[in-house]
Order: structure tokens, then sequence, then C-alpha cells
């Protein structure tokens, strides 16, 4: 009777026993530290994270096409109350989105805001040491929308 007794509390404070209610932390977005890029054609498409600390990562987006930016995005993930929050502005001065991380499957990170016009959702999938995928998808204008980018690790310069 002791054996099942100790048996059913070792399993009551087993790790995965937390697992369904445990906070979400920047740390399970750790894979996507490090400097990204994807590129199609004369478009290169560039990432690059900070490592997490203090409960925050930060980030930076580029989209080169013809020798000219096209596109820049900075991004903060932390952790809040409510769970982790990536907060994205499109470009310096620009109003600011945030989206809250939702589940998702194993070595991925779905953040989502069903409000925002386009996207809804983003994701980041670990795609092994050199490899990170991440879509932007949801609904624009009543049709179904995503765009793909498969990122290589690059040297951080």
């Amino acid at each position: 009777m002791e054996r099942i007794a100790v048996t059913a509390l070792v399993l009551a404070f087993a790790p995965s026993a937390f697992a369904a209610d445990a906070p979400a932390r920047v740390d399970d977005f750790a894979f996507a530290a490090g400097c990204w890029q994807a590129v199609a054609g004369d478009t290169t498409m560039e990432e690059q994270w900070s490592r997490p600390a203090g409960g925050v990562m930060l980030g930076t987006a580029r989209v080169v096409s013809g020798g000219k930016t096209v596109f820049t995005e900075f991004v903060e993930v932390r952790e809040k109350p409510e769970g982790l929050v990536m907060t994205v502005a499109l470009g310096i001065g620009k109003p600011s989105t945030s989206f809250t991380r939702i589940p998702a499957g194993a070595g991925e990170v779905v953040f989502e805001n069903k409000a925002h016009d386009f996207p809804q959702r983003v994701r980041y999938r670990n795609e092994g040491k050199d490899a990170l995928f991440a879509r932007v998808e949801g609904t624009q204008k009543g049709q179904a929308k995503g765009e793909n980018f498969p990122y290589k690790r690059v040297a951080c310069p």
C-alpha cells in the first residue's frame, strides 16, 4: 500500500503532470536564436533573433529585392501573465500588433491574433540545428492565404 501511495505521489509531481498547465516560456522559442536567411531569385529574406534572456527574445527581419530593402520588421517575444506574446512592428515608428502563443506540435511555436487583418497566425518550426521554417497564415478578403519562409542558418554579422 505504501509503495502505491509513493508511486502516486511521484507521478503527481512528475514534470509531465505540469506540462498542460505550465506557463509558456521564452525558452520554448530558443531554437530560433541566431541568424537565418532564405533566398529566392534576387530576393533575400533575413531574420536575426537574440538568445532568450530575462523573459524576452528580440528579432528583426529584412527583405531585400533587386538590391533595395522592401520590408523591415521588429519583433519582441515576451513572457506575460496571459502567456507568451509576440509583438510585431512593421518598420520603425509604425503601430505594433500582438499575437499570443497557442498550442502547437513538438518543436513548433505558433502565435495567433484572430482579430488581425493578415496574418492571423505566425508559425515557427525547428527543423534542426541549421534550418528554421516560418509561416504566416490566415484569411485575407475571405480567402485562405499563407506564406512560407524556409530559412537556413547563416553566420551572424
